[in-house]
């Protein structure tokens, strides 16, 4: 059975417990999906979510095109594959929906793993995705959750908003905009970047690439201006984190 993970830091928690959890032996292969912000309808395609990415565009790629790659040919070999997921985490439960659609496209034979109910809980909003307290369950999917999960990502693909969520439970689309008047609070009078994404991470956590995005959206409308430019022409993702800006007058 191939083990797989949207999450690389998950991967490493149930790779250190596997003599635990009784799974050692097994392919473990982590298919990096952040499918919270951006085009959602081709969930394997970096160039779908480009602006989202900004400058780790090709890093990105080229790391999705070689993880689809060892899962193509692990699948070869062995058709049971068990999903490791999340239902607390909206990157890894956006992930699993999408690894289903693919799997079953590729006639496997599909377990899920929601390892939440055993993860040690985390300070405020974000759970431990490093450390699990127990062994989690792992059950063959059954065709009426295959068609739940597949109703769910359809629907996500036609609403296929700027943003999503996972809210009281559910997934919801939100617009684009939806944190801007956060992130324009947190700059207080002249900030850098890095320290306003600091002061939201509670909100949104893992979220950093949706956040410089929505910075430079604000200052493309003139909400915000840059007071100081960080020159490092190696590093555009870098120059952007280290920039001051400050709100318009």
């Amino acid at each position: 059975m191939i083990n797989l993970f949207s999450n690389g830091g998950t991967h490493g928690a149930v790779l250190s417990q596997r003599k635990e959890f009784g799974i050692e032996g097994r392919p473990y292969i982590t298919v990096t999906l952040n499918l919270h912000a951006g085009d959602i309808r081709k969930p394997f395609s970096v160039k779908a979510r480009g602006d989202v990415y900004a400058a780790a565009y090709e890093g990105l790629r080229y790391s999705l095109l070689s993880d689809l790659a060892s899962l193509g040919r692990a699948l070869k070999k062995d058709r049971e594959v068990c999903i490791w997921y999340s239902a607390n985490d909206t990157d890894e439960y956006l992930g699993m929906l999408a690894f289903v659609e693919y799997l079953k496209s590729k006639d496997a034979c599909i377990y899920l793993c929601d390892y939440s109910p055993v993860c040690k809980e985390g300070d405020g909003p974000v759970i431990s995705r490093f450390e699990l307290i127990g062994k989690p369950e792992i059950h063959l999917m059954s065709e009426d959750e295959c068609n739940s999960i597949l109703a769910e990502l359809d629907r996500l693909k036609k609403e296929n908003t700027g943003l999503r969520m996972l809210r009281n439970g559910k997934i919801e689309s939100l617009p684009d905009d939806y944190f801007d008047e956060k992130i324009l609070a947190a700059v207080k009078g002249e900030t850098m970047v890095s320290d306003i994404y600091s002061r939201l991470f509670d909100d949104m956590p893992y979220m950093l690439d949706f956040c410089l995005l929505r910075l430079r959206r604000l200052i493309e409308m003139n909400k915000l201006i840059t007071v100081e430019d960080w020159d490092d022409d190696n590093d555009e993702h870098k120059a952007f984190w280290q920039t001051v800006v400050r709100k318009m007058p």
